[in-house]
Order: C-alpha cells, then sequence, then structure tokens
C-alpha cells in the first residue's frame, strides 16, 4: 500500500556566553513524503522477489531565521528509488533532487556584513540545486537472531555542479 508521511518539525536556538548573547534564531519546516510499493516511470530493474521496490517522492518547505540579522526559505522536492537485489544488498537512487534557498529578509547590518564578505554573500543569493544520488548497502546479517554482523553503506551525490557544466555548454 502506498504510504504518506507528513513531518513538521521546529527549533529554537539562543546564546548565552560570548560575543553574542541573547542572539536567537528558530526553524520551522514541513515535509511530505509518498511512497508507492512499486517502480513508477522505470521499471527494468532486477529486485529480488521477496522484497517490494520502492518509488519516493518528497516535498518540503521550511524557514530559517536569525533574529535581527536574516531570514532564509528553502523547497525541495526529490523523487527516488529504492530496491533490494537481495537480503543482504540494497540500492537507492535519487532522481532528481531539486533545492531553492532564498534570502528573504536581511538588516543592514548582514547586507553590510555581506558587502565585506564576497565568499559569504554567494552562499547566500539565490540557489537554485539540482542534485543525483546513489547508495549500495550490503549487509552482512542472516537472521534478527544475528548479533555478530556488519553493515556496509557506500553513496555518491552530484548537487549544483552538474547543471553548472550543462548552462556553460
Amino acid at each position: 500500500a502506498e504510504v504518506l508521511t507528513v513531518d513538521l518539525n521546529g527549533r529554537f536556538e539562543t546564546q548565552f556566553a560570548g560575543d553574542g548573547v541573547g542572539t536567537n534564531a528558530y526553524e520551522i519546516g514541513f515535509r511530505a513524503a509518498l511512497d508507492f510499493p512499486r517502480l513508477l516511470l522505470f521499471n527494468a530493474l532486477r529486485t529480488a522477489r521477496s522484497f517490494v521496490p520502492q518509488t519516493h517522492l518528497v516535498a518540503g518547505y521550511g524557514l530559517f531565521r536569525r533574529v535581527g540579522l536574516y531570514g532564509l526559505e528553502f523547497v525541495n522536492l526529490g523523487y527516488g528509488y529504492s530496491w533490494r537485489q537481495d537480503r543482504f544488498i540494497w540500492h537507492e537512487v535519487s532522481l532528481p533532487e531539486i533545492s531553492f534557498n532564498n534570502l528573504y529578509y536581511a538588516s543592514d547590518d548582514f547586507l553590510d556584513y555581506l558587502e565585506r564578505n564576497p565568499q559569504v554573500r554567494r552562499s547566500f543569493e539565490e540557489q537554485f540545486i539540482i542534485s543525483l544520488g546513489y547508495t549500495w548497502t550490503r549487509s552482512t546479517q542472516r537472521g534478527a537472531k544475528d548479533l555478530d554482523w556488519w553493515l556496509l553503506s557506500l553513496g555518491a551525490d552530484e548537487g549544483g555542479n552538474l547543471t553548472s557544466l550543462f548552462s556553460r555548454a
């Protein structure tokens, strides 16, 4: 059956010592994921018959505010697959994951700081990032009672540079 997962998150930070005593920050966010018990739009993968492959759709939105300095908003969308090759090996693919970050508020002091620090300024400029990812995982666990086992997970992600390459061509 399809599974819908909805997550709400929030956090609050304050600084108790040092130069920034009393500096506050907060974040609120929302994430929804819909998992389908089959591969959508791509069905050429070999999977173990005893394990159901999954298609994942994810969307999220959030706000981060450093009170008195700046505010960031972020949106992300993702599409991917996970499947088991057998009971010991499974794969996860993100095709693609799209993120957008936007500085929606900046105080005059923060804008002055960004003017003096171009590297930091570039990190706060509007960013539209497309990323791809793959993770391969191997387990040696033979059963629930097996207490002596290991797990190896290897992954690769490409984000931003791939779209930069195509935009220059």
